[in-house]
């Protein structure tokens, strides 16, 4: 509410790196490869363990889903 009163009132915004918060989606159960094409298209960055093979399965993921996280975080896919 204050975003849209403070321009009215000719406040600027000291602050303009506001970050927007993510609801982690449930990828488990998906490719690596389709849950970090999804996980990208929502602006979060995808963590995978080098020796894991691009179409096997993600059993586990940290964050788990549901938590809200800023864009541009990182999701750990095991």
């Amino acid at each position: 509410m204050l975003s849209e009163v403070l321009p009215y009132l000719e406040v600027k915004r000291e602050n303009n790196d506001i970050t927007e918060t993510i609801e982690v989606p449930n990828i488990e159960g998906l490719t690596f490869t389709e849950a970090k094409k999804i996980l990208n298209e929502l602006g979060l960055e995808v963590q995978i363990d080098e020796n894991i093979e691009l179409e096997s399965i993600v059993v586990e993921q940290i964050p788990k889903n549901g938590i809200q996280i800023n864009s541009n975080s990182k999701v750990l896919l095991k």
